[in-house]
């Protein structure tokens, strides 16, 4: 009864949320990109909103259904669209791979008019991509970025990070519901499971990436919108150089939320940064 019930709520939420996955081939590195979307017969489908969720988070984990309804309710002219890439390669550079598959997605769905969101670790891919685009693919245009919580912001030791993350998963919040733990703990369980031995080398190279201040942001120079929580462990933004981005503009919760803000306030954060965004045009 209970496992027909569950697969009932998933194929009404396939229904809901139409999904698919496509594999790509950059430089010999097979890319696979899932993706979810949101949006409901938008007025001009050449215009899309994007958002890579952080690690261990998928195009399908629950937790981002919320942020992801709240930015198609804001641009019900565009699509909408939960996207997720996976390296099958193992490389100090995956995060770009990553992000040329999702450029290839842009591409097949012709789509010419782009906003990009990301969250934690989705922000390191984010930069890539956007910065890809700006340099290869003028003809598409970036409206703008939005990194909630982002990694790649400065630099920062391994053993540092670690104890940080520790700390962060380690202490209760509000940000860090039910829901959110438990996407969370069924993304690492499924990566272990896909990745198998090559599990900790996986994330130790993802990790590499994380720590060092994004290669790409010379490259950025559309409108960046950052948001951060004042207590957040993982990214902080009291060690961010507040003028990182040529054009950007860094946004603080006033209530000392931590990482994880785009899951407990998804509907003022996405309202919020859209609309500093579209003034920043």
């Amino acid at each position: 009864m209970l496992r027909d019930r569950l697969i009932a709520i998933k194929n009404e939420l396939q229904k809901r949320y139409p999904q698919g996955r496509e594999n790509y081939i950059v430089e010999d590195n097979s890319i696979s990109v899932g993706l979810k979307e949101f949006s409901q017969n938008p007025s001009n489908p050449s215009n899309a909103v994007i958002f890579i969720p952080g690690w261990g988070f998928s195009e399908n984990s629950k937790s981002i259904i919320p942020i992801c309804k709240a930015f198609a309710n804001y641009t019900k002219e565009s699509k909408m669209y939960a996207i997720q890439a996976r390296s099958e390669e193992i490389s100090p550079d995956s995060f770009a791979a990553e992000a040329s598959g999702i450029l290839q997605f842009i591409k097949d769905r012709e789509i010419t008019n782009i906003t990009v969101a990301a969250h934690s670790f989705g922000g390191a891919k984010a930069m890539h991509l956007v910065s890809q685009l700006l340099k290869l693919h003028p003809e598409i245009h970036v409206n703008g970025l939005i990194l909630y919580e982002s990694v790649s912001l400065y630099d920062e030791r391994k053993d540092e990070f670690m104890k940080n993350y520790l700390r962060e998963i380690g202490i209760p919040s509000r940000t860090h519901t039910f829901r959110v733990a438990l996407d969370g703990t069924i993304g690492v369980v499924e990566e272990i499971a896909r990745s198998g031995r090559q599990f900790r080398r996986r994330l130790s190279t993802q990790i590499d990436q994380a720590i060092k201040i994004h290669p790409a942001i010379e490259n950025i120079t559309v409108p960046v919108i950052q948001v951060q929580g004042t207590s957040d462990f993982v990214s902080q933004v009291a060690k961010m150089d507040p003028d990182i981005f040529p054009n950007g503009t860094i946004l603080t919760a006033e209530r000392g939320d931590r990482h994880g803000i785009v899951y407990s306030r998804a509907a003022t954060v996405a309202k919020v940064s859209m609309r500093i965004l579209d003034r920043s045009d």
